[in-house]
Order: structure tokens, then C-alpha cells, then sequence
């Protein structure tokens, strides 16, 4: 029983901990501007039960998807923390000693390190930055790398979004990506300390890179819903969460699109940017035909490696949606 408890504050911890998406505040503020949309929106009456059901909507909550993202949810969190965590720490923390040392082989220490306000805002923004390509370059080799994206099936087999939908993701999924992120991290924090002399780690609030920090505050988890919000002009910039919902979209015309994270540069950079229109448009999610392979948790674990080693997944080198 004791460790049914110790099991269940630490999943229900990921509501009270800043540097996982849905910390209470995410999620709050979300939900502030979901309520805005839905006054901004309406062309009744605004009512209380106008604006549950908007934020709510009944056909989401009771689809088996939302139960499925929920237990993967727990069982994802308890995978992490308890099995990748550390290896994946170890692995960002050896490369940033090995850039480090590699740079003072090469070089030796700079004669006068960086320093002062210009270092802080420059790492704030670099690391943001690194941390944003990580990801687009991870998200880009899941589609695009046919046994990866076996793995990566798992996330878009979703017919429907919300916030926990971020969790819905493979063991193979979450690993790979913490890799490549631990690896191009550790090169970043690397150079850093080779040319500060130190760690250092740039602003932070509460724990988070600030520009992080507010990305995730400004309606990050409206990514994985149905609610639809663009950013206008800074579209150009970053991604809102209508252009991620069409990364969910089941329409062949947005398949392997809008692949960002926080930043769109780097999709406009490869021309994979679809811009969303003002107006919500109907999309269908999931994975079409094979949406119906994921319909259980136990699927959504072993469908992946199934079809990757008995079905030989990895051929072909590209994605397979059909």
C-alpha cells in the first residue's frame, strides 16, 4: 500500500512540477484563454454551460482515447522516472564533459571567459533555441525513419486531443527523443561551460528557461485540444497551437507538416510549415484506417514492435501512413 501511495503522489506530482507540461499553471492559463476564445467566440448569450461544454465537450471526455491517454499517461511517468531518467542524464552529462574537456584539448581556456549580462541572455536564448531544434530534429527523424515511425504511430493515433495526449507516446518514442535532445544538449551546455568557465544556466523561472517558461504559458497545452488558436503575425515565429493541430490532421495534404515544437523556423527553413487560417478548420485526427490498432493500452505498447519486428517495419526508410 505504501508504495501505491509513493507511486501515485509522484504521478499526480507532474500537476505541481513547472518543468512538465501540464503543471497546474500551463494549464490554468490554457484554460484562461480557451475561456476568452469562448466569450470572443459566441454569438448567443454567454452561459456557464456554454462554456463547460466548450472547454469540456462531452464527445471528448467520454472517448476511449481520453482513458487511454490518462493511463499512459501514468504509466509513462512512472517509466521515466523510475527506468530512463537517469541514463538519459548521464548520457547529456557525459557529453557536456566530453565537449568540455574536448574544447580545453583543442584550445585550452579562453584567457578571459564570458561573462556578464550579455552571456545570461545569450545562454537564455541559446538554450531555448538548442532545446527547440532538438526537438524539431527527433519529431522529423520519427516520421520520417520508417521503424521510428512505428513508434511514433503511437502519438498520432489519437482520434481526439487533450492536454495528456503529450503523453501518449511510446517507451522506443520517449527514449529516442530523449537521446537526441540529451546529446544536442550536452554539446550546448559543453560549449557553455568551456566558454564561461562554469555551468552556466541562463534565466530561469522556476526552474525553466524563462523563454520556456513563457512559451508554456502562453497556451501550450491548447496544442493537444480542439480548441483553435493562432497567433497571427508571430506565426512567422512560432507555432500555435492551431498549426500543431494540423501536424494531427488525418488529411493527406498535412501529413509530415509542422513538426515545431515552440519555433516554426525551423519548418519554414525545410518548407514542411502549413500556416493555419483564422477561421477553425475541421480536421479529422488519428491515423485513419489503422486508428483502430491503437484502440487499447496494450495495443499501444505492442502493436509497435509487432509491426516492426514481425512485420520488418524498418524497410522502405520513410514514413507509411495509410
Amino acid at each position: 500500500m505504501e508504495q501505491l501511495e509513493r507511486i501515485a503522489s509522484g504521478v499526480l506530482g507532474q500537476l505541481n512540477t513547472p518543468t512538465v507540461s501540464v503543471y497546474w499553471l500551463y494549464l490554468l492559463t490554457a484554460a484562461l484563454l480557451a475561456s476568452a476564445l469562448y466569450l470572443h467566440g459566441t454569438r448567443r448569450e454567454a452561459t456557464v454551460r456554454g462554456w463547460l461544454g466548450f472547454l469540456f465537450p462531452r464527445a471528448v471526455l467520454r472517448h476511449r482515447s481520453v482513458r487511454n491517454d490518462l493511463a499512459l499517461f501514468v504509466l509513462n511517468t512512472m517509466l521515466h522516472s523510475f527506468v530512463f531518467v537517469v541514463p538519459l542524464q548521464t548520457v547529456s552529462a557525459g557529453v557536456a564533459s566530453g565537449v568540455w574537456r574536448g574544447m580545453h584539448a583543442l584550445w585550452g581556456p579562453l584567457p578571459t571567459p564570458l561573462a556578464g549580462p550579455g552571456l545570461w541572455v545569450g545562454v537564455t536564448v541559446g538554450l531555448f533555441v538548442v532545446a527547440d531544434l532538438a526537438f524539431f530534429v527527433s519529431h522529423l527523424l520519427l516520421h520520417r525513419i520508417a521503424w521510428l515511425w512505428e513508434l511514433h504511430k503511437v502519438h498520432h493515433s489519437a482520434p481526439v486531443l487533450t492536454p495528456l495526449s503529450v503523453f501518449r507516446r511510446h517507451p522506443g518514442d520517449i527514449l529516442f527523443d530523449g537521446l537526441v535532445g540529451g546529446v544536442m544538449m550536452g554539446v550546448a551546455y559543453g560549449l557553455i561551460g568551456w566558454s564561461a568557465g562554469e555551468v552556466v544556466t541562463g534565466q530561469q523561472i522556476l526552474g525553466v528557461n524563462a523563454l520556456l517558461f513563457t512559451a508554456l504559458i502562453l497556451g501550450f497545452n491548447l496544442q493537444h485540444s480542439h480548441v483553435w488558436l493562432t497567433w497571427g503575425p508571430l506565426e512567422r515565429l512560432l507555432i500555435s497551437p492551431a498549426a500543431h493541430q494540423i501536424h494531427h490532421s488525418n488529411a493527406p495534404e498535412h501529413h509530415d507538416r509542422n513538426f515545431g515544437n515552440m519555433l516554426s523556423v525551423w519548418d519554414r527553413l525545410l518548407r514542411t510549415y502549413v500556416s493555419p487560417t483564422r477561421t477553425p478548420q475541421r480536421l479529422e485526427f488519428g491515423l485513419g484506417t489503422e486508428t483502430d490498432r491503437y484502440r487499447s493500452v496494450w495495443r499501444l505498447y505492442v502493436v509497435p514492435l509487432v509491426r516492426i519486428f514481425v512485420r520488418n517495419g524498418a524497410r522502405g526508410g520513410g514514413t507509411t501512413r495509410s
